[in-house]
């Protein structure tokens, strides 16, 4: 992976955050904190989890460990749409600060439960673009299940739009 290829993986993370981001407006509060079934007891704990964990790797690059606050879940969407862009927008803006030799290079960080441990940005930069695909889904599934469209946030789609 090189600046060139990141670069388009960044401006599509940050579509498809957007995009989600929009749908999540068309939920109301009640099913935003309602209890469901599956990982999370709720929308609002699996957003939470997506924004924790893009949040993490941001902390970890920057070597921050210290500085790491936990979204369990968020009381509205107002805020967990707010958080959740505001978050993408610092991760993206590490992300570009980064050069080829760096992005080609590694960094260590500890785990939740206190390992050290030395990671390519490439192969960490991989892993939180698929873990944020996942979560998406859910969250489209979820929405889906409250008589609501999900808008799609298929890379295709993202290609289409951009072309227009």
């Amino acid at each position: 992976m090189n600046k060139t290829d990141l670069q388009k993986w960044i401006e599509y993370h940050q579509w498809r955050v957007d995009k989600i981001c929009q749908n999540l407006q068309q939920v109301d509060s009640l099913s935003f904190l309602q209890p469901i079934k599956g990982s999370f007891s709720s929308l609002s704990h699996l957003v939470g989890h997506a924004v924790s964990a893009e949040h993490i790797w941001l902390v970890r690059m920057n070597n921050q460990a210290d500085k790491f606050p936990k979204y369990e879940y968020f009381e509205n969407i107002h805020i967990a749409k707010t958080t959740w862009q505001q978050v993408t927008q610092r991760f993206i803006q590490k992300l570009q600060n980064l050069n080829d030799e760096e992005l080609s290079g590694t960094f260590s960080y500890y785990t939740n439960s206190g390992k050290l441990i030395t990671n390519a940005y490439q192969d960490v930069l991989l892993h939180i673009f698929d873990h944020s695909t996942y979560h998406i889904g859910q969250i489209a599934w979820i929405i889906r299940s409250f008589g609501i469209t999900p808008i799609s946030t298929n890379y295709i789609f993202y290609l289409r739009e951009k072309q227009n």
